[in-house]
């Protein structure tokens, strides 16, 4: 997870052949702002409900 300008704010290191989504519940808590940008990587339902469900 990072700024917007690119600031790494937390990094998880997971195995090559894990998917990275597997960590982002974890980053979430992290997250601070208004906007979510993430690739396609990122596009599961689990993880857009828990997004859209974060206070802003």
């Amino acid at each position: 997870m990072c700024t917007t300008q690119g600031q790494p704010l937390e990094v998880t290191l997971t195995p090559g052949q894990r998917g990275d989504v597997t960590e982002a519940e974890h980053l979430i808590q992290y997250a601070h702002g208004k906007a979510l940008i993430a690739d396609a990587g990122y596009d599961a339902d689990h993880l857009v409900v828990r997004v859209r469900r974060a206070p802003s």
